[in-house]
C-alpha cells in the first residue's frame, strides 16, 4: 500500500517532480532576489525610447536590455516548472483525486483550471515582455 508523502523526498514523488520542483523554486528565488536588488522586474516595467524600466509598485527604475531580458525570462520558467510539478506530483496521488466526493472533485478542477489559466497569463505576458527586450 503506497503512502502519501508529502515534500520533496516523498516515497510516491518521481524524479520529474522533484527536478521541476527545484527549477521552480530556484527560478522564483532568483526572480525575486533580482527584483529587489534591481528594484523592480520587468513584467512591471516599459521600454521607453530604447530604454528600459523596471518597476515595482509606482517606482520605476532604469534597467539594461539584459537586466530586462534576463527578468523577463526568469518570470517565464517558474510558473510553468510549478504547474508541471503540481501535475507530477499529482499523478501517483490521483486514485485519491479518483474517490473524493463529487464537491472535492469540483473545487479540484476550479483550482486546476485557475492554475492552467494563471500560469498562461504569466507566461505569455513574460514571453512578450521578452520579445520587448529582444527587438
Amino acid at each position: 500500500m503506497k503512502t502519501l508523502g508529502i515534500g520533496l523526498f516523498s516515497p510516491t514523488l518521481s524524479k520529474k517532480a522533484a527536478i521541476l520542483s527545484v527549477i521552480a523554486l530556484l527560478s522564483f528565488t532568483a526572480f525575486m532576489l533580482t527584483s529587489f536588488s534591481w528594484g523592480g522586474s520587468a513584467l512591471n516595467g516599459k521600454v521607453e525610447s530604447g530604454r528600459f524600466y523596471l518597476q515595482e509598485g509606482i517606482r520605476l527604475q532604469e534597467g539594461s536590455r539584459a537586466q530586462y531580458a534576463f527578468s523577463c525570462a526568469l518570470s517565464a520558467i517558474w510558473p510553468p516548472a510549478l504547474l508541471l510539478a503540481t501535475f507530477f506530483w499529482m499523478k501517483p496521488n490521483l486514485h485519491l483525486f479518483l474517490s473524493a466526493k463529487a464537491d472535492t472533485k469540483k473545487l479540484f478542477r476550479i483550482l486546476i483550471i485557475f492554475g492552467v489559466l494563471i500560469t498562461g497569463l504569466i507566461s505569455i505576458s513574460s514571453l512578450l515582455c521578452l520579445l520587448k527586450a529582444i527587438f
